[in-house]
């Protein structure tokens, strides 16, 4: 379900004005394949493909991705288990990085897309849904990879 995706092009009405790719050429989002469909090999070893933030939202219509992901890693993203239907993370709240953190219980497949904080990528920006209509924000203090250990096997590669 989560995945790690190098997101190449991510355009549409649900995007806004809000950059998703970084000027490199490439960010790594995590995505979750419940949101993903249409996917299609571009180029020989890439795929495209539609996302929507919020699967439970239909008045948002979805947004077209490019991946420099292969179909295979894609197709093995929609197959994989989890450990537990939620994880817990550690948020800083109010995205206050000098406050305590508070451990949120989020479960697996409400989680949307989260990318690296910028200005420390030890950190993440998750996004998660509450109900049909509300996309939630937190700052986690796990990186991208360790959000997808604790989702696989409960723990982090670092714990």
């Amino acid at each position: 379900m989560l995945f790690i995706a190098a997101v190449e092009k991510w355009v549409g009405p649900s995007v806004g004005n809000r950059p998703r790719v970084g000027s490199s050429g490439s960010t790594d989002w995590i995505l979750n394949t419940e949101n993903l469909w249409k996917i299609q090999v571009r180029a020989t070893t890439e795929t495209k493909g539609y996302y929507c933030d919020n699967k439970w939202d239909r008045r948002k219509p979805a947004s077209y991705i490019e991946m420099g992901d292969t179909l295979a890693s894609v197709t093995a993203a929609y197959d994989r288990t989890y450990a537990s239907n939620a994880i817990t993370l550690p948020v800083f709240e109010n995205d206050d990085t000098s406050s305590t953190q508070v451990d949120r219980l989020i479960p697996v497949s409400s989680i949307t897309r989260a990318t690296a904080y910028p200005a420390d990528t030890d950190l993440t920006w998750l996004y998660y849904n509450e109900g049909a209509r509300q996309t939630v924000r937190v700052l986690v203090n796990y990186t991208l990879q360790e959000i997808i250990d604790l989702a696989d096997s409960g723990s982090t590669s670092t714990s």
